[in-house]
């Protein structure tokens, strides 16, 4: 490179050779400059004249120096200096104006110093490049990568929310799915036991010891007891698993939470024994409850009683466990009231002959079984309604009257699609009852299902229905 720049400098020197070299410069399509050795422009080829609007004999009028942007004008000179005191090559870039549009376009300056057979600098060859479009170009290029980047990096991390977003969903729909599928089954287990409970013997002391047995089974209590009132008393007459060895055992009504759900007729549970003042600690203690929930025992509107389920650690019900308290004492409750009336019946039967006390003792029986279903039927805190094979209501509970508006008496002998099925859904219903008569078969049959019912207004309830059959 220097020996090159040695010839071309002697070229320069040569007879004719600055002529030479100015003639070739104009007819180049980029500016050529040349400059002494103190760095005085002395030449400024056709291109630099053409792109800046000026004429040569101007050059000293006008200068370099006004056709740079007023921003680079000192780095610029900086650099120019710079290279002029280190007798070295420089390259930087800048804005020269347009005169055809007054643009200042980007130029790529170059400057390379020509130095004669003594090795001093004899003159400056410097070329100024057009570089305004590939740079703008490379400034769109590196914007557009930039927003793409932006856009990569936004969906990456919608992707990643919506992932996300969607697990939660699908995790929360599973821990749905297992809840619903747990009350589906409690709700069986529940509909088990009271059909056990309503063809068992009428022996209330066994009737009790099966129904306190049955709760601990559907709950997680640790122990289970019905308590009847005697005076100012509650009496534990049946119990199981913890308390079992307590029967008999008795609390005052006015320090225990029992004789406060006698007296307010009200499901009231105990999260934490130690911290509730309503209970009886003491009682409690000598127990082993940490948690309870009690509900009463109705008898004709009264309550006489309590059914209550206890726990050795607190905050051990949930609010399936009082729903099916509250089921279980309302079938114990309908029993208690029969017993009174069992208890008359078999007076009568023993004062008959042997046969006639076998026959009456059996209507009896029959008797006492439809009249204490009745009972639970009645005292149940859902709705019951029971249609013939035409789809005609039969029985009709006083839940059933209160959650849909229609009396007993209006209902009895009536279809029921007329009554709380909505419009839109009673082909159905009639379509599904036929086909149930013709195959004995139903899609919902002993199944627990949600479905859109009607009340007497006409204004429309979800309810949650079992349907079952009889023969």
């Amino acid at each position: 490179g220097s020996t090159l720049a040695a010839e071309f400098a002697q070229v320069l020197h040569g007879p004719g050779g600055e002529h030479w070299f100015r003639q070739m410069a104009d007819g180049l399509p980029l500016i050529v400059w040349t400059a002494c050795a103190d760095g005085a422009v002395d030449y400024l080829n056709r291109r630099w004249w053409d792109y800046t609007g000026r004429q040569p004999e101007q050059l000293g009028e006008m200068g370099w120096q006004e056709a740079l942007h007023p921003d680079d004008l000192q780095s610029t000179l900086a650099c120019w200096q710079q290279a002029l005191t280190a007798g070295k090559p420089y390259e930087m870039e800048y804005r020269f104006r347009r005169a055809a549009d007054h643009a200042y376009r980007w130029h790529l300056g170059r400057a390379e110093p020509l130095r004669g057979a003594d090795g001093q600098i004899v003159k400056w060859l410097g070329t100024c490049t057009d570089i305004d479009d590939q740079k703008r170009a490379a400034e769109v290029l590196a914007g557009v990568q930039e927003r793409l980047q932006a856009q990569v990096l936004e969906r990456t991390m919608l992707i990643e929310r919506v992932n996300t977003h969607l697990l939660a969903e699908v995790q929360k729909g599973e821990n749905l799915l297992r809840q619903l599928q747990s009350h589906s089954d409690n709700l069986a287990r529940i509909i088990a036991t009271q059909t056990r409970l309503a063809e068992a013997e009428l022996d209330l002391g066994l009737f009790l010891d099966l129904v306190v047995r049955q709760m601990q089974e559907l709950t997680p209590a640790s122990g289970a007891a019905v308590e009847l009132v005697e005076g100012d008393e509650m009496v534990y007459r049946a119990a199981s698993g913890s308390v079992a060895p307590f029967v008999g055992l008795r609390l005052a009504m006015g320090s225990s939470l029992s004789g406060l759900c006698v007296r307010s007729a009200m499901v009231l549970m105990s999260p934490d024994t130690e911290q509730d003042p309503r209970v009886d600690q003491a009682a409690c203690r000598k127990i082993g409850v940490a948690s309870m929930v009690v509900a009463p025992l109705l008898l004709a509107g009264k309550a006489v009683g309590v059914l209550k389920i206890m726990a050795q650690q607190a905050h051990a019900f949930s609010a399936t466990d009082v729903q099916t308290l509250q089921l279980m004492a309302g079938l114990l409750g309908a029993e208690l009231g029969h017993q009174v009336d069992f208890e008359n019946n078999q007076r009568l039967l023993a004062e008959r002959t042997a046969e006639v006390t076998r026959r009456m003792a059996s209507e009896a029986l029959l008797r006492a079984s439809v009249e204490r279903t009745q009972r639970i039927i009645e005292s149940s805190h859902e709705a019951f309604v029971c249609v013939n094979e035409h789809s005609v209501v039969t029985d009709w509970n006083s839940e059933a009257s209160r959650i849909f508006g229609w009396s007993r008496g209006e209902v009895i002998g009536r279809p029921l699609s007329s009554l709380i099925i909505p419009q839109p859904l009673r082909t159905a219903h009639d379509e599904g009852m036929a086909r149930f008569l013709r195959t004995g078969q139903g899609p919902v049959i002993n199944q627990r299902v949600e479905m859109p019912a009607q009340r007497k207004d006409g204004s429309q309830l979800t309810v949650e229905i079992t349907i079952s059959t009889s023969g």
